[in-house]
């Protein structure tokens, strides 16, 4: 991707990030100063997970903006890790909102007080559930159409906003028939769906930031020896995010070919390899001379 797309597909995804924003934190008022009028913990761990989702896009937003720097001298490879960084940042925060969740369910139970008025906490869930539904919906339409992890990463979270209000509506259903610790229980559940949010965010977010290899090396192998003219291939290694994925690998070819030949054999497998390998953005072919395999 050129330059001048890459910085017009991060404004778009400021853009998408700033009207979730918006969506979520006022979702997060509504359940929070609900869940604290009826007394439902349940309510309030659901108004805090919708909050962290806003939180968690101040944090995509800016990550965003610090990624559409250039490449230079210090950063040759651009600054798109900073999108990571970012993304690590949002399970970070998954993870604060899951023990403060934890803390207020605790409490709640030390205290002992019950839920009233559960009529108005189903509604305000149901509500605000519509709404949690057309934003995952539209955040992962914008994150497929631009390639973005980060926006696929909170539309996930905000996904496990849905499923958590289902349960926060359980546990007020059960509050409403006199089960007492129905709403504690919601609450509960609701803290394990944010672990296990947090744990897919930090596992994506870490994959890229630590280099871990997106392409199998057998694929990238097997697309190089399928040009004509190379011999062999070894040190294999591909890094970067799915839609930007950075390969570079050495092959061998004829030792009697000129440089030149050599070198065109080199700039085939470059584009074959940009060709059939999804995601490859930038590959490296370094090439050496001989006539059998190399060690």
């Amino acid at each position: 991707m050129d330059g001048g797309g890459s910085i017009r597909r991060q404004k778009q995804v400021i853009r998408v990030l700033g009207i979730i924003l918006a969506a979520n934190w006022a979702v997060a008022a509504v359940k929070y100063i609900t869940g604290v009028l009826i007394h439902s913990v349940g309510l309030q761990a659901d108004g805090l997970h919708s909050f962290l989702d806003g939180s968690s896009n101040v944090i995509g937003m800016a990550g965003i903006w610090m990624a559409m720097a250039p490449p230079d001298a210090n950063h040759p490879y651009g600054h798109r890790k900073f999108e990571f960084a970012a993304t690590l940042g949002i399970g970070v925060m998954i993870v604060l909102g899951a023990v403060n969740i934890g803390s207020n369910t605790l409490d709640a139970y030390r205290t002992g007080r019950p839920v009233f008025n559960t009529g108005a906490g189903l509604l305000v869930s149901l509500v605000t559930l519509a709404v949690n539904a057309g934003v995952v919906a539209a955040e992962r339409r914008a994150g497929k159409k631009l390639n973005s992890p980060l926006l696929l990463a909170d539309a996930q979270h905000t996904m496990s906003d849905v499923f958590a209000t289902l349960v926060v509506m359980a546990g007020l259903t059960g509050a409403w028939a006199g089960i007492v610790w129905a709403d504690l229980a919601a609450a509960l559940v609701v803290m394990a769906i944010i672990v296990r949010a947090a744990y897919s965010v930090l596992r994506e977010a870490s994959a890229v930031l630590l280099d871990e290899a997106p392409i199998p090396a057998a694929v990238i192998e097997a697309a190089a020896l399928a040009v004509d003219g190379v011999l062999s291939v070894a040190d294999v290694r591909s890094r970067g995010p799915a839609d930007e994925i950075h390969i570079d690998l050495t092959i061998r070819v004829d030792g009697n070919l000129s440089v030149a030949g050599g070198h065109e054999i080199s700039h085939r497998v470059e584009a074959a390899l940009l060709k059939n390998i999804p995601g490859a953005g930038h590959v490296v072919v370094h090439v050496e001379p001989g006539r059998k395999p190399l060690d």
